[in-house]
């Protein structure tokens, strides 16, 4: 199966039922997809998710759709995207917009 990749923090938000879209630099297959934590060699799966729409989109229709992003505020948003290194988003001329269903919860392996 295809693999998805995030950070910790949006893990917990897919778990939890918050976070039910991500903003990517390339385009993903909509589809059903194995979201994972870890390194590439080392994936930890913790679901299966089914990506509906994978829209061009901007980094400023990403901050507004914060909730759907997973975070409390903006100023999470803003602030985890400091500290990660996504902040290079606001100068990416594409990005895409994935939205997306938990299909099912994986326990982890590894």
């Amino acid at each position: 199966m295809r693999r998805i990749f995030f950070k910790d923090e949006m893990k917990a938000a897919i778990l939890s039922g918050n976070k039910t879209a991500t903003t990517r630099d390339h385009q993903k297959a909509l589809g059903e997809w194995e979201a994972c934590t870890g390194s590439y060699y080392h994936a930890k799966p913790f679901a299966v998710i089914n990506i509906t729409e994978n829209d061009l989109n901007t980094w400023a229709h990403s901050l507004e759709h914060w909730k759907d992003e997973g975070f409390d505020s903006l100023e999470d948003m803003h602030r985890f995207a400091y500290e990660t290194g996504l902040n290079r988003y606001a100068r990416a001329p594409e990005l895409y917009y994935h939205v997306f269903a938990v299909v099912k919860h994986l326990m982890e392996t590894a």
